[in-house]
C-alpha cells in the first residue's frame, strides 16, 4: 500500500555514490532504507512495539537475511528526476571543510549532488499493518521515524560529518520532539547546538557557515595543534589530550616520552581520541614512521565515530549548527586499543578514556538542542 510522500531537499552536497561514485552521485533507496534502520537501532523501536524486543520489531519492520530470510515491509521508492551530478567536489568547498572533513578525498574526484536540490520519497508497505494495530498508527511511526532522519541524519559518504545534510517540509514531517516521543530510548542520543560566543543563542546565514563552524569546533579538539618550533602549547581545548596520545604513538616508535614539557593529561599507557573514531594513523614530525591504531591487533576493525555534526535548517537563512552525541554506541572504556607500527615492531595495547568524550559535552559552547525547539 502507498503510505506516506515526501519532498526532502539537500542542505549540504552529498557524495552518495552509484555504480561510478568517482562520476556520478545518485541518491538510492536502499541507502536509505539503510539509514532509516540505523536510526530505528539508535533509538531501540517504537514505543508502541514495546512488547516486542527491538530485534523482533526491526525483523518484522526491515526484514531479515539468512536461511530464514524475509523481505522488508518498509519499501523505500525514489524519484531523482531533477537532481544533477557534478563530479567535483572541491570547487565550491570551504578551505577548512575540504582540507578536515574531505580529507579522505583530498586526492580524488568524486561525484557529488550539490546543496539545495530536492528529491521525492515515497514509502509503501508491504501485506497488512502488522506489527502495528492498524494503518493510522502505522502511519504516524514510520513519519516518526523519516522525520528523525531527516532532522538529524544524512545521506552518503561523510554524512557523520555533515555532507548529505537533508531538510524537509514542515507540513510533511513532525517536528523534532514530537518524533522522538515515539521511540523507546530517545535519550539514546544528545543534541546540542553550537554558539559562538555564550550564552546568546546563534543561528547561521547559512548551512555552509554552520558546518564550517562545527567543523573548527571538533577540530580543536580532536588535534593536536602543535605548530614546529612552537614553544607554547596551543590554546586548543584538546591539546593536552592530544598530546597523550601523540606520546604513546612515539613510544611504539621506541621514542624516550618522559617529561614532556606540555604536560599531557591521562597517565601512561591511557589515550583519549580512539573514543572519536578509529581507525587513526599518527604522523610525526621527526619520523617518517607512521603508527596506526586499530580495535584489534590483527589490524582489522574500525569503530564508527559517535559524534555527529550537522546543520540544521530551522528556516530560510537561518541555521543551527548541531553536534550530536550517539551514547549507545560511544566506546566501550573496557576495551582497549592497539597501536601499530610498520617492520616487525609488537602491538602496543593501551586503555582508552572517555574523559575527552565527556570534556567535548561539557564544552560551554555547546547548548543543549531540544529547549529552544
Amino acid at each position: 500500500m502507498k503510505l506516506l510522500s515526501f519532498q526532502i531537499e539537500f542542505i549540504t552536497p552529498c557524495l552518495c555514490g552509484g555504480a561510478e561514485p568517482e562520476q556520478k552521485a545518485e541518491v538510492r533507496a536502499p541507502s536509505i532504507r539503510g539509514q532509516l534502520r540505523w536510526w530505528f537501532r539508535v533509538l531501540e523501536g517504537f514505543r508502541c512495539l514495546n512488547d516486542l524486543d527491538v530485534r523482533m520489531q526491526e525483523n518484522q519492520i526491515f526484514g531479515t537475511v539468512g536461511e530464514n530470510s524475509k523481505a522488508s515491509k518498509l519499501i523505500a521508492r525514489v524519484n531523482t528526476s531533477t537532481i544533477k551530478s557534478e563530479n567535483d567536489i572541491n570547487a565550491n568547498t570551504d578551505p577548512i571543510i575540504k582540507n578536515y572533513i574531505l580529507f579522505p578525498l583530498r586526492k580524488e574526484k568524486r561525484g557529488v549532488i550539490d546543496k539545495d536540490q530536492s528529491f521525492e520519497l515515497q514509502i509503501d508497505w508491504r501485506g497488512t499493518e502488522k506489527p502495528f494495530k492498524n494503518k493510522e498508527e502505522l502511519k504516524e511511526n514510520i513519519k516518526a521515524l523519516i522525520s528523525i532522519w531527516v532532522h538529524l541524519g544524512g545521506l552518503g559518504f561523510r554524512s557523520r560529518r555533515g555532507f548529505g545534510a537533508l531538510a524537509g517540509k514542515k507540513d510533511e514531517l513532525f517536528e523534532l520532539k514530537n518524533a522522538l516521543s515515539y521511540f523507546n530510548k530517545p535519550k539514546n542520543i544528545e543534541i546540542y547546538y553550537y554558539i559562538p560566543q555564550p550564552p546568546l543563542p546563534f543561528l547561521f546565514k547559512n548551512a555552509q557557515e554552520a558546518l564550517k563552524k562545527i567543523c573548527e569546533w571538533y577540530k580543536s579538539w580532536r588535534t593536536h595543534g602543535l605548530i614546529s618550533g612552537q614553544s607554547e602549547p596551543p590554546n586548543n581545548p584538546g591539546f593536552h589530550y592530544a598530546r597523550r596520545d601523540h606520546n604513546e604513538g612515539l613510544e611504539v616508535l621506541g621514542e624516550n616520552i618522559n617529561n614532556d614539557p606540555y604536560q599531557p593529561l591521562g597517565v601512561k599507557g591511557e589515550t583519549f581520541r580512539a573514543a572519536l573514531g578509529l581507525p587513526i594513523i599518527q604522523y610525526f614530525r621527526k619520523t617518517k614512521e607512521t603508527v596506526s591504531w586499530y580495535p584489534f591487533k590483527d589490524k582489522t576493525g574500525r569503530f564508527a565515530s559517535p559524534i555527529l555534526l550537522r546543520p540544521y535548517k530551522h528556516d530560510t537563512n537561518q541555521y543551527y549548527g548541531l553536534v550530536i552525541f550517539v551514547e549507545i554506541f560511544k566506546w566501550n572504556s573496557s576495551q582497549d586499543v592497539y597501536l601499530i607500527a610498520g617492520g616487525e615492531k609488537v602491538p602496543k595495547k593501551v586503555s582508552v578514556s572517555l574523559d575527552l568524550y565527556n570534556a567535548m559535552k561539557k564544552d560551554q559552547k555547546l547548548t543543549p538542542f531540544l529547549p529552544f525547539l
